[in-house]
This record gives C-alpha cells, sequence and structure tokens, in this order.
C-alpha cells in the first residue's frame, strides 16, 4: 500500500525528481510509519479511519491556503497554523529553503464516552508550498485509534 520508495531518503537533496515523487505521494526513506507515533498517508486505505481524518485535514489546509486563514502560529490560530521546527535531514533543509512550509491542522471528532477529549483530536502534519501538499502525516501516540483502523469508524459518521 505504501508509495515509500528506496530511490530517495530523509538526507537527499531536493531535486526536481524528488519533488515530483513527493507530490505523487512517495514518502523518503527514513520517514516511514512506525504505527505507534505516526501513519503517513501513504499508508493508508482510501476510507479508513485516518484516511478520513488526513483527508479532512488536508481539505482544511487548502481551505485555509485559499482564503489565507493559516495562522502564522499556534497562538493566531490552534487549529491550524503554520510550525518550524529545526531541520535535521537534508530534505526537510531543502524543502525549507524553497519555500514549503510546515502546517498543523488539529482534526477534532466528537468526544467519546468515557475518553478525554484530547485523545479525539488529530494533529495532521504536512508540508505546503502555495496550493501542493506533500508528506501527510498523522500523530496517533496517545489517541484513541478504533480496534480496526482499517474500516471506517461510526465516529467518522457523526462529523459527515
Amino acid at each position: 500500500m505504501s508509495n515509500n520508495s528506496p530511490l530517495f531518503s530523509k538526507d537527499s537533496e531536493l531535486s526536481p525528481r524528488i519533488l515530483y515523487r513527493l507530490l505523487d505521494g512517495h514518502v523518503p526513506e527514513g520517514w516511514e510509519s512506525d504505527y505507534k507515533k505516526i501513519i503517513n498517508f501513504a499508508d493508508v486505505y482510501p476510507g479508513s479511519f485516518f484516511h478520513t481524518i488526513m483527508s479532512r485535514g488536508i481539505s482544511a489546509v487548502k481551505q485555509g491556503l485559499q482564503a489565507k486563514k493559516i495562522g502564522e502560529s499556534k497562538n493566531e490560530n490552534k487549529n491550524l497554523y503554520y510550525f518550524s521546527m529545526e531541520h535535521k535531514s537534508r530534505l526537510s533543509k531543502s524543502l525549507s529553503a524553497a519555500g514549503w512550509r510546515q502546517v498543523n491542522c488539529t482534526v477534532r471528532l466528537p468526544q467519546v464516552d468515557g475518553i478525554k477529549a484530547k485523545k479525539t483530536h488529530y494533529a495532521v502534519h504536512m508540508w505546503v508550498y502555495e496550493n501542493d501538499v506533500i508528506l501527510v502525516k498523522v500523530k496517533i501516540e496517545n489517541k484513541f485509534i478504533p480496534t480496526n483502523y482499517a474500516d471506517p469508524h461510526p465516529l467518522l459518521k457523526v462529523v459527515e
């Protein structure tokens, strides 16, 4: 299922060929899903729980880009904001130098009885440039995860 490719890694320099692969959904070696802390968009099935969450994040970011409503910080917009971190890999350094920026979109689902609300708030991270989005992932550590997250979950129907 994954678009992971051994043809480039997180230590590669951004090039037109690598950008094409990133835009096509490929994930560089070294940034694979670990299924404990993060899952990449390339590693989920269409219609599955986490595919739906990341799709909502992508949609919100694209709308935010069009409307210029992405906060420059979490203080400006707690659900949709640019963030930066120390770039440790050659690829992230070259993406940043080329004008790509990282965005956090918090996808909030209704609270489930017996589960703290923050466990149904999912941080979806991605890189954006103009209207393009690459390297989408969701942070899942300490989050509500349905027993079979490959299938749609009834909780998602509540917010459709």
